[in-house]
């Protein structure tokens, strides 16, 4: 577990190492970089659980309180090849940290969802199982400390992903539209129940359900949070500041917190002809490099937050 410099987030751990792509946002993937760079021989869709970092919470103790923790920042905690007895295990050392927040962000939200169905129709054979090993931890499930999001880097993903995020009980729910690589319209989402929310905004448009999995309490609310940004690297490419105001704006008039990371490599184009790339007919932008681009909007940042819920 480290501290780390992800603006929303102030930890990193990584119990599951090791991933593979699926989907047009993975293509400049930060993770395999760095995988390609520090990890000698071993390949990045090599993907392992490490049973021994379960332990590291404990380890840095109450300096963790009221701090953010987002897990698997190299990997996904709900791949296809991490089993479903491991991520109850990563969930218990959760519930065992109530004064922490771990965010957790997939771009596996079917399996997510597969995942919170099979913990809570064996939720007392995994408690047994879990206490075997760890009789000091004390699952609950879903622990209250969670934020649960899903990368949504263009309009096909967001419609795949969104309804099966909004399915998934926690106290927060989140979007990462990073690296954002197309307009997004968050406002006409269409749900697993066919209901079509159109002119609604989607973050306040979810029906609640009755449903088998559903524990009783939970606040089947929406999209709490939304964060986005543009890609950085060599084969980055470039975001229009329209896609991003386009977010802004819906998450402003649905009172959703918005959090804008960063322009990554691109930053609107000024004066520099020679550099220009066009994104449509009307929009240029030029490559300066993710140190030198900053995260201003039409001149100001957004670092919004969504607020503390059912700690």
């Amino acid at each position: 577990m480290n501290k780390t410099s992800i603006e929303w987030t102030d930890y990193t751990w990584n119990p599951v190492t090791g991933c593979t792509k699926i989907s047009a946002g993975c293509r400049s993937c930060y993770a395999e970089t760095m995988a390609t760079r520090f990890w000698g021989t071993r390949k990045f869709t090599d993907v392992q659980m490490h049973p021994e970092r379960l332990q590291e919470p404990f380890e840095i103790g109450s300096k963790l309180d009221g701090k953010k923790v987002f897990v698997c920042d190299v990997s996904d905690l709900f791949h296809e090849k991490v089993t479903f007895a491991f991520i109850a295990s990563v969930y218990s050392v959760i519930a065992s940290k109530p004064l922490t927040i771990f965010q957790i962000l997939t771009k596996r939200p079917d399996r997510a969802l597969e995942f919170y169905q099979w913990a809570t129709k064996n939720v007392d054979k995994v408690k047994t199982e879990l206490k075997k090993n760890m009789p000091f931890l004390d699952l609950t499930f879903p622990p209250k400390n969670i934020w649960i999001g899903t990368s949504v880097e263009n309009q096909e993903q967001a419609d795949k992903r969104i309804p099966l995020l909004l399915q998934i009980p926690a106290s927060v729910r989140f979007l990462s539209c990073e690296p954002l690589i197309g307009e997004l319209d968050l406002t006409n989402i269409v749900t697993n129940d066919n209901v079509n929310f159109q002119d609604q905004p989607m973050v306040n448009c979810l029906k609640v359900r009755e449903s088998e999995f559903f524990p009783n309490g939970w606040d089947y609310r929406k999209i709490d949070w939304v964060i986005t940004g543009g890609e950085s690297g060599h084969q980055a490419r470039p975001m229009s500041p329209d896609w991003v105001r386009s977010l802004r704006d819906q998450c402003a008039a649905a009172n959703v917190p918005f959090f804008f990371k960063q322009w990554g490599a691109y930053v609107p184009w000024v004066d520099e002809p020679n550099k220009r790339v066009w994104v449509d007919d009307f929009t240029a932008m030029i490559k300066v490099g993710k140190s030198k681009s900053g995260n201003l909007l039409d001149g100001k940042q957004h670092l919004e937050f969504p607020k503390i819920l059912n700690q």
